[in-house]
């Protein structure tokens, strides 16, 4: 994998070679409009919000519905949740669980924790798991808000959020911090 800068001249040296052509031919004046927009949008994506390895790690929450039963869960249950072998909850309600995109870097610190896997391998299981048993991975949202939201709505519903974004919606049960799950 090059380094951000390698990728993006290598991104404008194929868009110049796919708007101008092999001979010289293509598009008069909208290449290089093409390539300013397209730089744009890769810097913009390798601006300062991207995630940075040496940034410090935000404590993880994991929350609940509010009616979901029980104070607590541990380690071991919310990865049979997460990996999506515990569909029913105590009560004998479905859960719902919601997962962050593999590229957020609470999802990477989550998975590492929770299911003691990266996001290659976390990849490589959910492809194996569709095949083999027709199990399909939480539903994943995009928004931290949104999961709080989905899952403050939803009987069953279960997510993690960081924890500046916990409110009286949702209800936690357990933390992610220094790489442990403790209660909450």
């Amino acid at each position: 994998m090059g380094t951000k800068a390698h990728i993006v001249r290598e991104t404008a040296a194929r868009l110049r070679f796919a708007f101008n052509g092999a001979g010289g031919r293509g598009l008069p004046g909208l290449g290089p409009l093409v390539l300013v927009l397209v730089l744009g949008v890769l810097a913009i994506g390798f601006g300062p919000s991207t995630a940075r390895a040496d940034a410090i790690p935000e404590e993880i929450d994991v929350v609940v519905h509010p009616s979901f039963p029980g104070t607590s869960i541990d380690a071991a249950r919310l990865e049979t949740i997460f990996n999506t072998t515990l569909r029913i909850g105590p009560d004998g309600k479905p859960i719902i669980a919601f997962n962050l995109p593999p590229e957020d870097r609470l999802r990477a610190e989550f998975d590492q924790v929770v299911l003691r896997m990266n996001p290659a391998e976390v990849n490589r299981y959910w492809i194996a798991e569709r095949l083999r048993n027709g199990h399909r991975p939480p539903r994943q949202i995009a928004d931290p808000m949104l999961v709080r939201r989905m899952v403050g709505r939803l009987p069953g519903g279960i997510g993690y959020l960081p924890r500046r974004l916990v409110d009286a919606t949702v209800r936690v049960v357990a933390r992610i911090n220094a790489g442990k799950v403790t209660p909450p």
